[in-house]
């Protein structure tokens, strides 16, 4: 099986100092694309003097290499060696030659490297890093990589324009929460931002984080769900009689009459076609989320994660570790993946009791809050004030954010049907 083709290589390469005007018309070579390291100097000098609109011919490559005079006489041999003609379409057929020649040595160096993985590791995490560098690899890259300031910029502007957009059809930046002042404070939920949304027992952090999971579900998003605390029927259930208007207390005990249960049977009907993945496994460990998290953005393109809740979350070492230490490490690989895959997660986490004395919880109140903390774009915690009075008011404390401003938003809690609600 060959590897490589330094002929090809060569050709096209002297092809495009001898004819620069073929520039443009060539789509998708980088860097890594050519086997030998002196065709990727070269062919940097190239794409350094065609960013800056100068000649990329002959001439002005050598102008680059003055001090590699090795390099110099190699760059008059391919030019003067076209031995065979091109025509139009030829150089983009080379390209991609030169791009399959590519993926089968990075698939090479990715299979050698899980095999000589297996004798030092367990095999679900030598699965789960070679399922992650393949689908990189489908992507046509290795990791992101080098990102020119102009490439950046261009990327800047682009988002801008769709955020104006969007905004000016009054939707929200990201992915909308469904509750109209918390989208006005963080924009909706972002790409590649992870969110954590804390609470004490009791004050509905699964709920508001059920509430917005399901609203993006019914906006098109594919959703998938980590309920470690609570089974998959149980989260539906709540969904149902939001959903429905009929409590999920009636709905559990039965206490429904015909035409409650035709609601719901039609309610049923209506919702079970939409992309909500539950996964109800009561322990789980980063890798294996991570694992999955891929496999589901392969085969269903989900846009959003939740993880409920991150205290249930095991490291992936085996080792006896302090439990800050190993919280760190899987706040440290959400917010990888989340860069990753460019999609947002929002994962859950408890508050200490310490929050239960307080008026209004803060960061410090996390349970191993150090990590999440510093990990997290936006964290949001859940209060409850003067409980049981009539002066109670629920809602969400932004106490950090990123791109943004701290506030509090109050919200309206329906405890019957457990959704939040917009405050008028």
């Amino acid at each position: 099986m060959d590897l490589h083709k330094i002929d090809d290589e060569q050709l096209l390469l002297g092809f495009i100092m001898t004819y620069p005007c073929v520039m443009p018309s060539i789509e998708g070579l980088k860097l890594p694309h050519f086997y030998d390291q002196r065709h990727q100097d070269i062919y940097g000098a190239i794409l350094e003097l065609d960013k800056t609109k100068k000649s990329n011919d002959l001439v002005d490559v050598r102008l680059k290499f003055l001090n590699n005079e090795s390099l110099l006489n190699y760059l008059t041999e391919i030019t003067f060696n076209l031995d065979r003609p091109l025509d139009a379409e030829h150089p983009q057929r080379i390209v991609n030659n030169l791009i399959e020649l590519w993926k089968r040595r990075a698939l090479k160096a990715i299979l050698d490297e899980a095999q000589s993985q297996l004798g030092k590791d367990d095999a679900e995490n030598v699965i789960t890093v070679l399922e992650k560098k393949v689908d990189e690899l489908n992507k046509g890259n290795q990791g992101k990589g080098y990102v020119s300031f102009k490439d950046a910029c261009g990327k800047v502007l682009s988002i801008a324009i769709e955020a104006r957009r969007r905004v000016g059809n009054n939707e929200s930046v990201g992915i909308s929460s469904g509750l109209r002042a918390l989208d006005n404070v963080i924009g909706g939920f972002m790409p590649a931002s992870l969110y954590t949304l804390a609470g004490s027992t009791g004050r509905g952090k699964t709920a508001l984080v059920t509430n917005i999971a399901f609203n993006a579900v019914k906006n098109n998003y594919p959703i998938v769900f980590f309920s470690l605390e609570m089974p998959a029927e149980q989260l539906a259930r709540r969904i149902i009689a939001t959903e429905s208007g009929i409590s999920s207390e009636r709905i559990q005990r039965g206490t429904l009459s015909q035409e409650e249960v035709w609601i719901i049977e039609q309610k049923i009907k209506e919702l079970e076609h939409l992309c909500f993945h539950i996964e109800d496994k009561g322990t789980m460990d980063i890798t294996s989320v991570r694992k999955k998290v891929i496999r589901y953005k392969q085969q269903h393109d989900v846009q959003m994660v939740v993880v409920d809740y991150l205290q249930l979350v095991s490291a992936e070492s085996k080792k006896n570790e302090n439990r800050t230490l190993e919280i760190s490490n899987i706040t440290r690989s959400l917010k990888g993946l989340a860069m990753d895959l460019n999609i947002p997660i929002i994962a859950l986490s408890q508050l200490s009791r310490a929050a239960d004395d307080a008026r209004m919880p803060q960061l410090y109140h996390l349970r191993e809050s150090g990590s999440i903390e510093h990990d997290s774009d936006v964290v949001m915690l859940v209060y409850q004030t003067e409980a049981g009075t009539p002066l109670q008011e629920d809602g969400i404390f932004i106490a950090k954010n990123r791109h943004g401003k701290m506030t509090t938003i109050p919200l309206v809690f329906d405890k019957q049907f457990t959704v939040f609600l917009n405050k008028e």
